[in-house]
């Protein structure tokens, strides 16, 4: 089995720390859903 890389993407979000949690829950799904476009490419 090949070794596999592993990677952290980091992102700053101007005024995170004023985020309701559905904000946050929905910046998230903006991520997850961004991953899932690159299907097979990335976990």
């Amino acid at each position: 089995m090949p070794l596999l890389k592993r990677f952290v993407i980091e992102r700053d979000i101007p005024g995170v720390q004023m985020m309701t949690q559905a904000e946050l829950c929905g910046a998230a799904q903006t991520s997850n859903a961004a991953i899932e476009q690159l299907a097979g490419s990335v976990q």
